[in-house]
């Protein structure tokens, strides 16, 4: 079932937006259709923000329409002649995911013999209250199997005089069984309508979280939950030009991750929710000062603190509701050109959670890799030779400088930069590449029969242990994470060194002090045989069998 299925749409209307490529709620959507769906439903929706009316309300109208009845059963009262126009061609746009389904504008811009015409056969007219009067009066419509009736902007359309015209329409429409009003506030005059017309009204605010239109490049990063804070540091250290927030779940969090920076050399602060006044003024002056690059801090302190606009925030855990991720984006700071960046590091468990708060907020997520090794070099590269230009002149000794100038002056400009650069680079290199990679990879799902795999006769087959899918063997290697393995530099490792295709293996489950995985039979010989020949860290390398055959054979008994 799908999103919009499960929001209360009908399953044909959905399965048709999902054909125009709609399949995610709004967040606007996602409160105000649900309490649309109800067979009876008088909603007064008060939208905060830049929401546009027919986006909240449109596909709950749409979707309560029957298509294959030739009557009116829908009204839509808009205040401007303009407005019906749009309203009424952004309806039609998403009335295309149901065939027959047809949307009229009836602005009064047109002649009312041409209109009487066009309205037949309609199932949902958006129209300005006067015309609409008028057709009533002139016979030409029927409202009496109209049963949804929308005031697109209530309060703009009491303001604008039109209490009179909403009243005749209303009564006129006496079969209706929802009346829906979408308006930016309530005032005495949308009180006493609701009052008459709409008994019993559900009032619903909606806050308006949409990010779109917003320069920000939003992207996260997944890892495994122990490698959260080494995937942090890494990301700081390859993009050293962010400064900005680091928004975490709780304030020992918070703690922790500034001391842990701090010590790793990233100029970071904890910021509490409850500071005093001086000491929060001397600490935004420090950051806007550059002697904080980081600040982090809770969602508390998001909410409750007077904060000044950042080119980059880092969510350390996903912000769990769409209200949560818009109220940190809004500490971005514009930067014309220049996007500003909004980073999740997150483990799987909570990708899908992620993606659907994107969705929510109206913006695009890409993930993205984390730094390797590789990328640490190049970028502490850059960041050293910036360094050389940044740093203050010393006095050299004099008897130093003649003798630096008399080797130097042995070589050209070119040898000069090449010599420099190569042992910076050197040094740079020898580092990082001590780093490992804290990615994850995503393994193949194991075919049932390898596609090079020997055909052997029932002479030459063998009995060989196998893994839980019935198609591979299960080994154990006694190394894991404390001897800096991952899965991405294990799977590596066996491809350079033993030629073993990554596709080869599958289902790792890497521990503290060893690692189980699958491969396929005709690779286990060369496991067995090659990868003890290796030592990590001075202790030789030892592989046993780890499948069912092997783990689940009962044991001797050691009674006589």
């Amino acid at each position: 079932m799908t999103a919009y299925q499960l929001l209360g749409l009908n399953k044909s209307f959905v399965q048709g937006l999902a054909e125009m490529g709609i399949e995610h709620p709004s967040y606007a959507q996602t409160q105000f259709i649900p309490a649309a769906s109800r067979h009876d439903s008088n909603i007064v929706a008060v939208l905060k923000g830049g929401s546009v009316y027919q986006d909240v309300y449109g596909l709950s109208l749409l979707s309560a329409m029957d298509p294959l009845k030739p009557s009116l059963q829908g009204i839509v009262l808009c205040n401007t002649r303009e407005q019906c126009n749009q309203v009424a061609a952004d309806l039609e746009k998403r009335a295309s995911a149901v065939p027959g389904l047809r949307i009229l504008a009836l602005p009064g811009s047109t002649s009312i013999e041409e209109q009487a015409e066009q309205v037949r056969g309609v199932q949902v007219v958006v129209a300005y209250p006067g015309r609409l009067v008028d057709l009533l009066t002139h016979g030409v419509i029927n409202l009496h199997e109209v049963s949804h009736f929308v005031l697109h902007g209530g309060d703009e359309l009491l303001n604008a005089g039109m209490r009179e015209a909403i009243d005749i329409l209303l009564m006129a429409v006496e079969h209706r069984r929802a009346t829906w009003m979408l308006t930016a506030s309530v005032t005495d005059e949308v009180k006493e309508l609701v009052r008459r017309f709409m008994p019993q009204a559900r009032e619903i605010t909606i806050h308006d979280v949409s990010l779109a239109g917003r320069n920000i490049v939003h992207q996260y990063y997944l890892c495994r939950n122990p490698l959260r804070f080494p995937a942090l540091k890494r990301l700081l250290s390859v993009e050293y030009r962010w400064r900005g927030y680091i928004i975490c779940l709780t304030r020992n969090d918070g703690r922790e991750i500034a001391e842990k920076l701090s010590i790793s050399g990233i100029p970071a602060r904890f910021i509490d929710s409850e500071v005093s006044a001086d000491e929060y003024n001397h600490l935004i002056d420090q950051f806007t000062t550059g002697k904080y690059h980081w600040l982090i801090m809770t969602d508390v302190a998001v909410r409750s603190l007077q904060l000044p606009p950042v080119p980059a925030i880092i969510h350390y855990g996903i912000p769990s509701v769409p209200e949560v991720y818009y109220q940190r984006c809004r500490l971005l700071a514009d930067m014309g050109a220049e996007p500003a960046y909004a980073a999740s590091i997150i483990t799987p468990k909570f990708e899908a959670d992620l993606i659907d708060v994107s969705h929510q907020v109206n913006v695009h997520l890409e993930r993205r890799i984390i730094p390797t090794p590789e990328d640490l070099t190049e970028a502490r590269y850059r960041r050293a030779l910036e360094r050389y230009f940044d740093q203050e002149r010393v006095e050299v000794p004099e008897h130093l400088m003649v003798e630096s100038v008399k080797n130097f002056n042995k070589l050209t400009k070119g040898e000069i930069i090449q010599m420099i650069a190569t042992a910076e680079y050197r040094r740079i290199r020898e580092k990082a590449l001590r780093e490992t990679d804290l990615n994850l990879i995503d393994t193949p799902e194991p075919a049932s029969t390898p596609a090079s795999a020997p055909v052997e006769t029932e002479e030459e087959t063998k009995p060989l242990p196998v893994s839980s899918n019935g198609s591979k063997e299960r080994l154990f290697v006694n190394i894991g994470q404390m001897d800096g393995v991952t899965e991405s530099t294990f799977v590596t490792h066996l491809q350079r060194a033993l030629g073993i295709p990554p596709t080869a293996i599958s289902n790792i489950d890497l521990k503290r002090t060893h690692i189980h995985f699958d491969i396929d039979p005709e690779y286990a010989a060369i496991v067995r045989s090659e990868l003890p020949k290796y030592a990590v860290k001075d202790r030789a390398v030892r592989v046993d069998d780890a499948s069912p055959t092997s783990r689940d054979r009962p044991r001797k008994s050691k009674r006589r």
